[in-house]
């Protein structure tokens, strides 16, 4: 499910499908966006874990600021598609230091226990 964003990354709840309980494995799914006027295009882009929750998952690149109509497809562990209009307000670019730390691209990953280890 499409959650929202949070400072221009999408934001998102992976769930088992018949439980609704964590998934605890890695999940392939990406993520694309077309801007409501149809004239600007983003992604696709991979879901990362979004460490300190049990099920979230969130992009490590930002949209623009506008309104954008956002898909995710996931691969694996099944497969599944969501859709949903966000929009991403005009903000300061520079996100808050704890935010960056958490969405380094191949500096960090969560592990089910909410403990973070560096990708090699």
């Amino acid at each position: 499910m499409i959650t929202g964003q949070r400072e221009g990354h999408l934001t998102t709840d992976i769930t088992g499908e018949n439980d609704g309980d964590a998934i605890e494995e890695a999940v392939a799914a990406t993520v694309d966006a077309t801007s409501a006027d149809g004239t600007r295009t983003a992604g696709p882009w991979k879901l990362v874990r979004d460490c300190g929750t049990r099920t979230g998952w969130s992009t490590a690149e930002v949209l623009p600021a506008g309104t954008w109509k956002v898909h995710v497809h996931i691969g694996f562990p099944s497969r599944g598609h969501a859709e949903r209009e966000v929009s991403v307000p005009v903000a300061d670019p520079a996100p808050p230091q704890h935010f960056r730390r958490a969405h380094r691209t191949r500096s960090c990953s969560c592990e089910p226990s909410g403990r973070s280890r560096a990708l090699g």
